[in-house]
């Protein structure tokens, strides 16, 4: 009589040439069950790392799903290093399948493993499969960082909008920017200036953009774009800097991301059209003021109309603060107009618009010799393990070269922070203003001129507490 088997092989990538593929694996299991009298059902193939933890492991579920369908099912491996690469996922697939009443065979190993001399023996071939990983790892991380060393592409697949170029002999060197994708990612880029995700993937679609992924321009797909700083052409691994052609450039990557915080406290309802100053007004208390509904009754008849509210306000209430601190409910009519007569006297002003434009002056250069010393460091913590350097791992590297990493970090930001422009013509600009504002502007140019200037309205209790803008 046949026993029912299942045959279960597994590499880590589709590209993986070890000697062993899937289909040395398969042939090893069906000839073992030739051999035993099992009757082979199927073999599961898995091109998974056998690292990755098991909630993650399709494979893995579908063994679960099968030992439950079928009690006394027997699942055959080629060898342990095959079921994965971490001892302790070793040891918890073979124990759950136990506990779902299957047996686990594994090729050439001599003992049952539901003894405990079986269990210790699979315990130590576990823990010479994760040794054996962790070489492997280092290795590959060492030729890795030897590839950035070398001007090119270390690892992974650029972002959607790049290619990586190939030199003669088929290698791949550095990302080549796609003209239709590259402008697409722009795009993007230039609508989170002023809008969040939803309002992304609708002027998106409408437009027509090609899309990184088969589903379109989707909310999840908008944040992978506009927050992957790999878009501005530079990456950092392991210390070793490598530069390409930039989609984005870093100034309008910072903006990006700043407009993107700003928002992050609630700005209104969800997919509601944005009012004229919609992620411009900010309470004195510190909250954004965006969009929300409020009602009246009119004749018998409810009647909801636009406002700008306070979103710290409602909870203020609820526990007991002082409302007053906090902007009262305006009604956005009123306010849209209100406020963009007070800013327009504002910038025809001179000396009213040096008051409110932000401060900008000129970033201090980076310390050469601070920012050499601390990518020489970086490097040298690496340099062990590209040489193969025994016992000297990735993790190692990676410690010693952490705080040289975090420093050099520091630096990076805080110039990045001072970054700005020279000081601006208060009075040429005022003109310009006053000849723009001569004529009566549309709702769609006064949103591109708030956007422009980056314009940031305080609101407090009273009404209007001042303005800020950014000077071209």
């Amino acid at each position: 009589m046949t026993r029912p088997a299942i045959g279960c092989t597994r590499i880590s990538t589709h590209g993986q040439r070890d000697g062993y593929g899937q289909a040395d694996q398969a042939a090893e299991i069906t000839r073992y069950a030739e051999a035993n009298g099992y009757d082979l059902l199927e073999v599961v193939p898995e091109v998974e790392s056998g690292a990755r933890e098991l909630a993650g492991r399709d494979a893995v579920q579908r063994y679960y799903q099968l030992a439950d369908a079928t009690p006394g099912l027997t699942f055959i491996f080629p060898r342990v290093d095959r079921i994965g690469r971490r001892a302790e996922l070793i040891l918890g697939i073979v124990r759950e399948l136990h506990a779902r009443r299957a047996n686990v065979v594994i090729l050439g190993f001599p003992m049952d493993l539901r003894t405990r001399e079986g269990l210790l023996m699979l315990t130590t071939l576990a823990g010479m499969a994760e040794f054996d990983y962790g070489g492997i790892r280092d290795r590959m991380e060492a030729g890795r960082r030897a590839k950035a060393q070398a001007g090119r592409w270390p690892h992974g697949t650029p972002p959607w909008g790049y290619q990586l170029a190939r030199d003669a002999r088929g290698v791949a060197t550095l990302p080549d920017i796609i003209d239709d994708r590259a402008a697409a990612v722009r795009r993007a880029f230039e609508l989170a200036l002023e809008h969040g995700e939803a309002e992304i993937v609708r002027t998106m679609r409408a437009e027509g953009w090609p899309a990184p992924t088969s589903s379109g321009w989707v909310r999840k797909t908008v944040a992978n774009v506009v927050t992957n700083p790999l878009y501005a052409g530079r990456r950092v691994y392991q210390g070793v800097t490598i530069e390409y052609p930039a989609i984005i450039e870093p100034d309008l990557m910072a903006r990006v991301q700043a407009a993107r915080e700003r928002r992050r406290i609630h700005g209104g309802p969800k997919g509601a059209q944005p009012l004229l100053w919609s992620g411009h007004a900010r309470c004195t208390c510190g909250a954004a003021i965006g969009r929300d509904q409020a009602q009246t009754t009119t004749q018998g008849e409810r009647v909801r109309y636009p406002v700008y509210r306070c979103w710290r306000r409602n909870k203020a209430r609820l526990t007991g603060q002082v409302e007053g601190q906090h902007a009262r409910e305006i009604k956005a009519e009123w306010a849209d107009q209100r406020w963009w007569d007070a800013l327009t006297a504002l910038l025809v002003n001179a000396d009213a618009l040096r008051e409110i434009a932000r401060p900008t002056h000129a970033a201090p250069p980076l310390p050469p010799e601070r920012v050499e010393a601390l990518e020489a460091a970086i490097a040298r913590a690496y340099e062990p393990l590209t040489a193969g350097a025994a016992g000297y791992t990735l993790a190692i590297a990676e410690r010693l070269a952490q705080p040289y990493a975090d420093e050099l970090a520091r630096l990076r930001a805080d110039h990045a922070a001072q970054a700005g422009n020279p000081e601006p013509d208060a009075d040429a600009l005022a003109a310009q203003f006053q000849d723009w504002l001569a004529e009566p502007r549309t709702w769609d140019e006064r949103r591109e001129l708030l956007r422009t200037l980056n314009v940031q309205v305080q609101i407090g209790p009273d009404g209007v507490a001042g303005f800020q803008v950014e000077l071209p």
